[in-house]
């Protein structure tokens, strides 16, 4: 086996009420004026927030709020950075849900190099250094939040958009504080977090991991568990156990040490370039663009796909591997569209003609490939997109 090194540089707090103690964890850590990066767009946040403050300022510990704006997040990110310089902050605490998690750090990274913040972005920036932080996770899939990557689009006069992506171990948090209670507070919907653990756990699925058979056995486990757990949480918004259960899955899928660090990207790269061009979510562009890729992967790899169909929603045994895979393909199509989401391009007012505008998206012909498990070129990638008209 190849040599194998891992350091989870987080430290992770799970369990209710953890957010009474942020206050001293960042005081610990030589934290003393906070950024307290929020978002208002939930109607229960402000309780948490008063939580937070409290916290903070019994610790002895200045505040600085900023508000979290998707609406017009460039500025948003901006206006954080110079908050940051011109109030002398040494620390940014998020609390809320996926959307922060990127932006925050941003921040805090631009404002520790004195950057514009796209100057992040380049391929030759020596992203090194970043004010500390801390994140109060109020979503299900909280595991985004331990990631050393961060991400934004920015949005273009044709009314596409551009994905900026980094990398770097400075984007790893101090700390995540994570409890089945905090989800109260998420105005995300659980559907649209139930696709992100999804996605997550099938690209780890269909990646060259070290130890690849109980890599594989794992995530089976927790794909099931994570839709009976959706289940459980649909009937009872408030199951405990439920929520705890698709927490520790999406925390799983991203510092578990089995996991091969490099997944395989390939669905992820076209749905970023189906965002860009469409402007829609990224659980609708995962919907059109998963199944796709599975139909794809049918006639390249069908013993891994029966697999999957298998461990998941168990598929008949007895059946050959090529028609399990068929029926693997139909049962994730039904999963997207019993949660309402597109299956196909008509679904979003797209047709053949926009294949070639999501191509130049995703990168060729700059690029000749995406993908690790199975390297597509733009010829495959324009065939495994037309599988959705």
């Amino acid at each position: 086996m190849d040599h194998y090194n891992n350091l989870i540089k987080t430290n992770i707090l799970f369990g209710d009420n953890e957010e009474n103690s942020v206050g001293r964890q960042i005081k610990y850590q030589g934290g003393s004026r906070v950024l307290l990066y929020y978002s208002k767009t939930s109607s229960k946040i402000s309780n948490l927030i008063d939580k937070v403050k409290r916290s903070l300022k019994n610790s002895g510990l200045e505040v600085v709020e900023h508000l979290f704006n998707d609406s017009d997040l460039i500025n948003c990110i901006s206006d954080g950075i110079k908050l940051c310089t011109n109030e002398h902050v040494d620390y940014v605490l998020i609390v809320g849900g996926a959307k922060l998690f990127s932006s925050g750090k941003i921040i805090a990274a631009a404002s520790a190099h004195s950057k514009n913040l796209f100057e992040l972005f380049k391929l030759d920036s020596d992203v090194e250094i970043s004010l500390p932080v801390g994140i109060i996770s109020t979503t299900i899939c909280g595991g985004l939040a331990l990631d050393n990557i961060v991400s934004l689009q920015r949005k273009l006069d044709d009314n596409t958009s551009v994905y900026h992506e980094c990398r770097s171990d400075i984007f790893y948090p101090e700390f995540v504080i994570y409890s089945s209670q905090l989800c109260q507070y998420d105005n995300v919907s659980l559907e649209y977090s139930l696709v992100r653990i999804f996605s997550i756990m099938t690209e780890r699925f269909f990646s060259n991991n070290k130890a690849q058979l109980l890599s594989e056995n794992t995530v089976l486990v927790m794909l099931k568990t994570v839709l009976a757990s959706y289940e459980k949480v649909k009937e009872k918004s408030n199951d405990a156990q439920g929520l705890s259960n698709l927490i520790f899955a999406s925390i799983n899928a991203h510092i578990n040490p089995m996991f091969n660090i490099t997944i395989d990207s390939a669905t992820r790269t076209l749905s970023n370039a189906v965002v860009s061009v469409f402007s829609i979510p990224l659980e609708h562009a995962f919907s059109l663009v998963i199944p796709s890729w599975f139909t794809f992967m049918r006639t390249k790899n069908s013993a891994k796909l029966a697999s999957y169909g298998r461990g998941i929603f168990d598929l008949p045994s007895d059946l050959d591997d090529y028609e399990v895979a068929k029926l693997t393909i139909e049962r994730v199509k039904k999963f997207f569209a019993d949660l309402s989401l597109p299956v196909m391009w008509s679904e979003i007012g797209a047709n053949a003609s926009d294949i070639d505008r999501i191509l130049f998206k995703a990168g060729f012909p700059e690029i000749n490939s995406i993908g690790t498990f199975e390297k597509l070129s733009k010829l495959d990638c324009e065939v495994l997109l037309s599988f959705a008209i």
